[in-house]
């Protein structure tokens, strides 16, 4: 059941807040103090045949706990060898009162409401996250092996909430049509009569541009609507800290121009599944959508599914792969407790420059663990 749980630490279960997923810890053997050994061996069937096999070794010493990898595998196509990282720090936590540091990769960072770092990730590259303070008043940062460094401070005023996030970049230049950092300032009114919570934030690229979002959001049971007003000024690209980022930067030579962000979600089946959809809209481009589902609805059975349609543009049966989208669909079924089944796939349709650079992937494998 635990590997069923850590497939939804890929999955965004709250819309409008600072959020930080690491990837590590749910793919090692609990441990409440001391260190623990767990052997785990996969066989994967899909764009290439492999056997692997990862000792984990998972520590807890007081405040501080991690889990390191031993890996050894077989690839169809190669000779049987050992991994380049046959010795890998998993992860590194250190977690007391009001400090918690932690080195791991980072899945998906949000800062704000997503106008200036909305769902960055570092790509499976090892990352220095530290927090400093309480859930609602803190100082945050995020460093990268890219060099790409993230301060955050975050505060109240009453029931007012006000953020302030630093980004810079020591690797991007406007040599490279890009900005070496950035700046941003939010703020969140409740209005208990009407139940909603306004919603205001600036950001402002380096060398560039600058934007503007001004919105609301509104919950209601298991009902969660928010809408925002989006004003961009020349060369600003509203959410250029993103999962794309470290792979193809946004092109910052825009135009001035306004918009409009919707987003939807719905828990159902007893809270075990979340439909989230979202519609982002900007006079004279094409629209993006982003459609997502997942949970567990069933004990022993979890999905993730995830429609990302950057360009939208309707061409018929080409629209998806004419608008640059990204389909990821994975479940996992826990046999029994000792074997995880692990379904993949993921297709992306991309074009950058005028060459397409579409990929897919696809892939089963059995997850093998030693009885408890």
């Amino acid at each position: 059941m635990k590997k069923i749980l850590s497939i939804f630490a890929l999955f965004c279960l709250t819309l409008w807040a600072d959020e930080i997923v690491f990837v590590g810890e749910k793919a090692y053997p609990t441990v409440k103090e001391g260190i623990k050994f767990e052997g785990v061996s996969e066989i994967g069937l899909g764009e290439k045949q492999a056997l692997e096999t990862v000792m984990k070794q998972a520590f807890k010493l007081g405040v501080l706990r991690g889990g390191i990898d031993l890996n050894v595998s077989y690839d169809s196509r190669d000779m049987p060898e050992k991994k380049a990282g046959f010795l890998r720090i998993g992860f590194v936590e250190y977690n007391k009162e009001n400090v918690f540091l932690r080195y791991s990769p980072i899945v998906r960072a949000s800062f704000g409401y997503g106008l200036l770092v909305n769902r960055y990730s570092s790509l499976d590259q090892r990352c220095y996250y530290g927090r400093f303070g309480s859930s609602q008043n803190n100082l945050q940062f995020l460093l990268t092996p890219t060099k790409l460094g993230i301060a955050r401070l975050k505060g109240s005023l009453g029931n007012i909430k006000i953020g302030s996030t630093v980004v810079w970049d020591d690797d991007a230049g406007p040599s490279l049509s890009q900005t070496k950092g950035a700046y941003g300032i939010d703020i969140e009114v409740p209005l208990k009569r009407l139940g909603l919570y306004a919603t205001a934030e600036f950001a402002k690229l380096r060398d560039y541009g600058a934007g503007i979002s001004v919105g609301a959001l509104l919950k209601k049971g298991s009902w969660e609507w928010s809408n925002q007003l989006l004003f961009y000024g020349d060369k600003f690209v509203p959410s250029y800290y993103d999962m794309y980022y470290d792979v193809s930067p946004a092109n910052l030579q825009t135009k001035k121009r306004q918009g409009f962000f919707s987003q939807l979600s719905k828990l159902f089946l007893q809270d075990r599944m979340i439909a989230i959809a979202s519609f982002k809209q900007s006079v004279g481009e094409n629209p993006s959508l982003v459609l997502q589902v997942g949970g567990q609805p069933l004990e022993k059975f979890g999905v993730v599914c995830t429609l990302d349609v950057k360009n939208y543009k309707w061409q018929g049966t080409e629209t998806i792969k004419n608008s640059n989208s990204m389909l990821e669909l994975k479940g996992i079924y826990n046999l029994n407790p000792n074997v995880d089944l692990v379904l993949a796939y993921n297709k992306t349709w991309f074009e950058d420059r005028g060459a397409r650079n579409d990929a897919e992937y696809f892939f089963i494998r059995a997850i093998f663990k030693p009885a408890p």
